[in-house]
C-alpha cells in the first residue's frame, strides 16, 4: 500500500472526447447553473405514489428470507413499521453464532453475500445501533462488532462497511477486521478505500458507496482527520459525474424534441467503457 500525494486526490474517472467536453462545460455554465427550486408538494406526492407501488410487494420481500432485499427495503421505505415490527427488526434473523459470538456471516448461501451493506442502509435508514431488534438480544452496534471476518480481500467492499462503523461505532480502536483471514487494524481501512476507490470499477455502484463510506468515516471517526482531502476530492468528482448523467438524459430529452445530439452514444460508450476493469484512472479537473 502506498499512500497517495495531494496532488493526486482529485477524482475524475472519464476520459471525454475534447468536443463532448466543450458541451458538457457548456451544459454546466448554463442549464446547471440556474437557481434551484424544491418543490415540496410535488416531492411528498412522489415518495406518496412511490411508497403506495411499494406496499403490494413489501411482504413478499420480508419473507423471501434474503437479506440483501431486505436492506434494500429498509433503506428505500426508511425503518418502517410492517406487521408490529420495525423493518431492521427482520435482521436479527440472519444472525448466526460463532468464535466472535452471535454475527452474521459474509457470503453465507442461505443468507447475505456482504452483511455491511444491511448495516449501512440500516443506518441510512436512522435505525438506531444500540436499539434491540425485535425480540432478539442483538442491536446493530453488538453485530458490527461481531462480523468483521469478511470473506474477501477487494476493498471495494470497504464503503458500506466505513458508513456503518462511522455511525454505529466510530472507535478507531475497536476490534479489527479480517480480509480473507488477514488481520487489519481499523486505521488501516482509510488507505485501502481509497486505493480501491482510484482503481475499482463502478460495477455496483462501488465508487458511489466508496465516496459516501470514506466521507462519513472522515467525518466521524477520530484520527481518520487526514484523509478529508482525498474525501472532498472524491466527492467532487462524484458529483461531476451526476452531472454528466444530467447532461446525458438533457441530450436525450433533447433528442426526443427534434434536436439531435451526436453526443448521445458517445457518452453512452464513454460510460460503458468506465465499466472495464482495464480504463485507466483519470484525474481532469472541471470547468
Amino acid at each position: 500500500m502506498r499512500s497517495f500525494k495531494p496532488a493526486e486526490i482529485y477524482w475524475w474517472p472519464l476520459a471525454l472526447d475534447e468536443h463532448v467536453d466543450l458541451k458538457f462545460a457548456d451544459f454546466r455554465g448554463t442549464t446547471l447553473s440556474d437557481e434551484v427550486t424544491l418543490r415540496r408538494s410535488l416531492l411528498e406526492r412522489t415518495v406518496d405514489l412511490l411508497a403506495q407501488a411499494m406496499r403490494p410487494h413489501i411482504f413478499e420481500i420480508v419473507e423471501r428470507d434474503g437479506l440483501p432485499h431486505l436492506a434494500h427495503a429498509i433503506v428505500g421505505w426508511g425503518d418502517a413499521t410492517f406487521c408490529g415490527f420495525q423493518l431492521s427488526d427482520h435482521i436479527a434473523a440472519f444472525v448466526t453464532r460463532g468464535p466472535t459470538g452471535p454475527h452474521i456471516p459474509q457470503c453465507d448461501p442461505e443468507g447475505d453475500f456482504h452483511p455491511w451493506q444491511s448495516f449501512a442502509y440500516a443506518a441510512m435508514a436512522g435505525t438506531e445501533g444500540n436499539r434491540m431488534l425485535g425480540r432478539s438480544p442483538h442491536s446493530l452496534i453488538s453485530l458490527t462488532r461481531n462480523s468483521r471476518h469478511l470473506q474477501t480481500s477487494e476493498g471495494r467492499e470497504l464503503g458500506h462497511l466505513l458508513f456503518a462503523l462511522a455511525e454505529f461505532d466510530p472507535d478507531p480502536d475497536g476490534p479489527p477486521l479480517f480480509m480473507e483471514g488477514q488481520r487489519l487494524e481499523l486505521r488501516q481501512l482509510p488507505e485501502l478505500a481509497i486505493h480501491a476507490h482510484h482503481f475499482a470499477t463502478f460495477e455496483v455502484c462501488r465508487k458511489f458507496h466508496l465516496t459516501e463510506g470514506i466521507c462519513a468515516a472522515v467525518a466521524r471517526i477520530p484520527g481518520f482527520e487526514p484523509y478529508r482531502p482525498h474525501a472532498q476530492g472524491f466527492l467532487d468528482g462524484q458529483m461531476t459525474v451526476l452531472e454528466l448523467f444530467a447532461f446525458l438524459m438533457n441530450s436525450i430529452r433533447q433528442s426526443r424534441g427534434g434536436v439531435t445530439h451526436g453526443v448521445i452514444n458517445e457518452l453512452r460508450q464513454i460510460l460503458d467503457r468506465s465499466q472495464s476493469r482495464e480504463s485507466p484512472f483519470l484525474r481532469w479537473p472541471p470547468h
